[in-house]
């Protein structure tokens, strides 16, 4: 099967009884059907706590409270649970929501209860003037400009560092002022 296919709860629960009946070791069989470890691992939690009901695939989304993301996070950020063990713990149904909810909670973003419709951080602008935009944009070209003149700068000597040194006084002066900075360090 190709990657990314999806499996059938019926067909997820062959893969697991072909590993308890021992035909082959976890990573072996996860290579072989084509699935990550951490993938399998779930697959197997879920039949044992739901049975074949947990190898499903959900048709709604779940939604958690702000209460439980603060939970979940301040569990995770304790240093006492792995991220599995506190997806487990709540029952969230995907490692990558824990992830999301810590990105946030490092950027110190609220969390949220999930709410229906659009995000409101998209809705909440000002509104702009033609001529507004106009500088905005010509702002940001200017800004792209000195960014890449700074980086033809930086890349210069070090795209003639890297070809081979072929610009033996700029490779002198290197040297020069590498020789110059550590004296200045072994002073300090």
């Amino acid at each position: 099967m190709s990657r990314g296919t999806k499996y059938t709860a019926e067909e997820k629960h062959k893969i697991l009884t072909a590993y308890e009946n021992g035909i082959g070791s976890m990573k072996e069989i996860a290579t072989k059907y084509e699935i990550s470890v951490d993938t399998f691992c779930k697959w197997r939690y879920n039949n044992s706590k739901y049975g074949i009901a947990g190898l499903k695939e959900s048709k709604t989304w779940k939604r958690y409270s702000k209460e439980l993301k603060e939970a979940a996070v301040k569990d995770y950020t304790s240093g006492r649970f792995s991220q599995n063990e506190v997806a487990k713990k709540y029952e969230i149904s995907n490692k990558s929501l824990l992830q999301n909810w810590l990105k946030k909670y490092n950027d110190h973003r609220e969390l949220k209860a999930m709410t229906k419709g659009m995000s409101q951080s998209m809705i909440k602008g000002r509104v702009t003037s033609w001529k507004e935009r106009i500088e905005i944009t010509l702002y940001c070209i200017a800004q792209a400009t000195i960014i890449n003149t700074l980086l033809r700068f930086i890349m210069s000597p070090t795209s003639k560092y890297i070809n081979g040194l072929k610009n033996m006084n700029l490779v002198k002066k290197v040297h020069l002022r590498i020789e110059e900075e550590e004296k200045n360090l072994k002073r300090n």
